[in-house]
């Protein structure tokens, strides 16, 4: 659970594809997957355990989508997994008279096993954050609540509970256990966490999951069923009945304890991501100056900051030709971008998945085995624009159709008839702030600007209208905000 929490938040970073495409593709890998591992006819560890692990990613993904994307409510979430979780539990018991793991022998006693698998690693990573939610503890401390609840039932499976329910409730409380301290683990020291990241976290355990692996496929730990055929007596039904009044008391008592907690002044684990963000298919898509503006507005100044500072130096490097240097800086921009997904992710959905789409090429240009330059430069400028202040973005952009227009009207010195007939359609026209749209003179535009107020060089802000027109070269009139006496 761990891993499927963890490589899952990594894994939809480096794709670049969206959360959505990223489900879609580990579904199908899960599936293809999934159809080996029914095939074969005896239990091997390997193909066993990549099926964990793909339904652990594909779950928590699913989850995700829910959360993150549909905007759903956690406490929803996990009230919508668990009642599948149910339904799953009931068409099987119905249908084959058992949920023992010791029964399954068939494919469709498989099928029914691996459906509750993969729901229930759904349902863990939406009980570990609503923990986190309604209680306001840190990824760490949340560890203890399942902890001590596996503990109980271990205990109780020892003293005589009905073993199939024992396994069945332990299972799923693993899933949020999972999920929590992959958090932990995960998450930055700022949000409560250790701060190893999500990749380093997910090789950790994948590495855990191998030695396992091969562990069991050595000394056949793993295998239950014996030549022999020894089972374990059943314990006395007043033992049973016990257990299970003991498990209803536990259940009881742990709802109530996060009834309390949550009714106590907190601040969730949870708050620092903000809202779910709603980025569904066919919201509408952000333009380039919107992004802009939303990252300025929305995300952290140090954030933006760090990101800017990364591009622009990595732009430098691509201009002096030092691949290695530029490609290393890549990776930095990669690594600033992956730690700050969750908050910029819950700060501003949309400018986080536009400015992430013009991120991806950069990181392919730059570390491509045949770089070219001219792409290289291209994706980073794009990617600097995003991320530069906004006055500077306007005076970059508005000084550079300024400077146009100059040269335009340069030539029509030279040929004052052309210049009469283009008078009648330039005059009383001027720049917006953005340098990228004509508007009348006088109009006022974003920033209580006029004309070329913000985009005369060095000669800053100014204030009052200014006013753009053109006139037959010698006769003095201002062009802009200089006249042809200044060499206009």
């Amino acid at each position: 659970t761990t891993v499927g929490e963890s490589f899952a938040d990594y894994i939809n970073v480096a794709l670049g594809v969206g959360l959505g495409s990223t489900a879609i593709i580990f579904t199908v890998v899960t599936a293809v997957v999934l159809g080996v591992q029914m095939r074969l006819r005896h239990y091997l560890p390997g193909a066993y355990w990549l099926t964990v692990v793909m339904m652990s990613i594909t779950g928590t993904l699913y989850t995700d989508l829910l959360i993150d994307q549909a905007g759903v409510p956690l406490w929803v979430s996990a009230g919508v997994f668990s009642a599948g979780l149910a339904v799953v539990f009931a068409i099987w018991l119905l249908k084959e008279r058992t949920l023992s793991i010791h029964s399954i022998a068939t494919r469709p006693r498989e099928a029914f096993y691996w459906l509750a698998v993969l729901v229930t690693f759904a349902l863990g990573t939406a009980l570990g954050d609503w923990t986190l939610e309604l209680t306001g503890w840190g990824p760490g401390f949340s560890i203890l609540l399942p902890l001590v609840l596996i503990g109980v039932v271990t205990a109780l499976w020892r003293f005589g509970a009905n073993p199939v329910l024992a396994f069945w409730i332990a299972y799923i409380l693993t899933r949020p256990l999972g999920a929590n301290i992959g958090d932990w683990l995960g998450l930055t020291t700022a949000e409560g966490g250790l701060g190893l990241g999500a990749l380093l976290t997910s090789i950790i355990f994948l590495a855990a999951i191998l030695a396992t692996v091969v562990y069991l496929s050595i000394s056949k730990a793993d295998v239950v069923e014996r030549a022999s055929g020894k089972t374990t007596p059943a314990a006395p039904p007043a033992r049973q009945r016990t257990a299970l009044g003991i498990l209803g008391a536990a259940a009881v008592a742990t709802f109530a304890l996060l009834a309390y907690t949550s009714s106590l002044p907190h601040t969730s684990a949870l708050a620092g991501k903000g809202p779910a963000p709603s980025c569904q298919a066919g919201s509408i898509a952000l333009t380039q100056s919107e992004a802009r503006s939303a990252a300025q507005s929305h995300f952290p100044a140090s954030n933006v900051a760090e990101l800017r500072t990364i591009t622009s130096d990595t732009l430098t490097l691509v201009k002096k030709g030092d691949k290695s240097a530029a490609a290393a800086h890549a990776t930095d921009l990669e690594t600033a971008w992956d730690d700050n997904q969750q908050a910029l992710n819950a700060a501003d959905c949309a400018a986080w998945t536009f400015i992430g789409k013009q991120i991806d090429p950069v990181l392919s240009a730059v570390r491509s085995h045949t770089p070219n330059p001219a792409t290289e430069q291209t994706v980073l400028n794009s990617s600097s624009r995003l991320l530069e202040v906004p006055d500077q973005a306007v005076q970059v952009e508005s000084t550079a159709r300024f400077t146009y227009f100059r040269e335009v009207s340069e030539p029509l010195k030279a040929a004052p008839e052309r210049a009469q007939v283009l008078q009648r359609p330039l005059e009383g026209q001027c720049l917006n702030n953005a340098g990228s749209t004509v508007v009348p003179t006088g109009r006022a535009v974003p920033g209580g600007a006029t004309g070329h107020e913000r985009s005369r060089g060095s000669g800053g802000d100014r204030s009052g209208p200014t006013r753009v027109s053109a006139a037959a070269p010698g006769t003095g009139q201002s062009v802009g905000n200089r006249s042809q006496k200044d060499g206009w």
